[in-house]
């Protein structure tokens, strides 16, 4: 598929958007005759499509996980068109996703918050938040689904690394509970961003030779493209409460002192005592003060290892590792692989 054959099949009606119309226009119909239309649908069908009809609760999964839109080869990022008329519904996901409207508008429901959203609106929707997306006429709205692991990856890269208001977004919702549950941004009548979403969305669709690399560094453009033109129209509720508010400045606080930092300093920083800076680390992100800084410690390896030409000696002790070993230890137990093992897969593929 080309952009041209793209831009055609994204003014058409699929064959899932045909359904839903359908099953939208029976909906409206008298109630008996709703009932004998839901009779006729096949079941099995529906579900080997992933056609969701509310009223039949075997299409309906109770959370959207990752294996309901990636397959095997797949797996981790994927863009498409969101369905025209499909039901609208509350659900939460185990994924970040992402949704852009290039044409018309859609209504947006997140946490009970309504958002009439217009062309050029891009969203963000953090894993496990409530939201509800309706497209009821033929607009264009564009998803994206970003695992865990592939955000992870992607702003393991020190360009990534500094604070901006999208990789603070993003570590707040990976390492602290109840962060911020939306991100958007109102870029308008932007051709340069429509065009780089219609490259991945090409890119998605086409799964040509080396796809997921060209995916990884197309959505980092598009990041970037937001950060540099937007974020001056950046809309997002702040912290609801104190407890988030804190514990962000604490795990900021650790990210931006991985050299040299103990669970003693952290404490005396935010004026707690060490056995209560421990415990409110664990309830609010779920790890260990020690997880939490191993983790910040290999996440900054990584982008070390990837971007620079420092040696793994270097690099271990600029993350806070005295012994080169014992960082070597760590980190092959963590990704697998020896870190120069790493940094020349991540050549090879760049």
């Amino acid at each position: 598929m080309d952009i041209t054959e793209l831009t055609s099949a994204l003014h058409s009606l699929n064959e899932s958007e045909q359904f839903y119309q359908n099953y939208q226009e029976m909906k409206k119909r008298d109630p008996r005759i709703f009932e004998q239309y839901l009779r006729t649908l096949n079941v099995p069908e529906l579900r080997r499509k992933n056609l969701l009809v509310p009223e039949i609760i075997e299409t309906m999964p109770p959370v959207m996980e990752d294996y309901f839109f990636y397959d095997e080869e797949a797996y981790g990022v994927r863009y498409m068109k969101h369905n025209c008329y499909s039901p609208v519904f509350v659900h939460r996901h185990s994924f970040f996703e992402m949704f852009y409207v290039v044409e018309g508008t859609c209504e947006h429901e997140v946490c009970g918050l309504h958002q009439h959203m217009v062309m050029g609106d891009f969203c963000i929707v953090p894993p496990g938040i409530e939201h509800s997306l309706s497209v009821m006429d033929k607009s264009i709205v564009i998803v994206g689904i970003l695992s865990l692991q592939v955000l992870e990856q992607t702003f393991s890269n020190s360009l990534y690394y500094r604070n901006n208001l999208l990789s603070d977004f993003f570590r707040q919702n990976i390492y602290i509970k109840d962060a911020n549950n939306y991100l958007i941004f109102h870029t308008g009548n932007d051709q340069d961003l429509r065009s780089t979403l219609y490259e991945l969305l090409l890119e998605s669709l086409n799964r040509y030779a080396e796809y997921e690399v060209i995916l990884q560094s197309l959505t980092g453009a598009f990041f970037g493209k937001l950060i540099r033109y937007y974020h001056n129209t950046c809309e997002f509720p702040r912290f609801t409460n104190k407890t988030a508010s804190r514990i962000y400045g604490i795990t900021s606080f650790i990210q931006e002192n991985l050299a040299e930092i103990s669970l003693q300093q952290v404490a005396d920083k935010f004026h707690y005592t060490p056995e209560y800076t421990s415990r409110f680390i664990r309830e609010n992100t779920g790890k260990t003060f020690t997880e939490l800084l191993n983790d910040f410690r290999l996440k900054h390896a990584l982008s070390l290892l990837t971007a620079t030409n420092l040696s793994v000696g270097d690099i271990a002790a600029s993350v806070g590792y005295m012994n080169p070993e014992s960082f070597i230890r760590v980190f092959k137990k963590q990704y697998h692989q020896t870190p120069a093992a790493y940094r020349k897969d991540r050549s090879r593929n760049q």
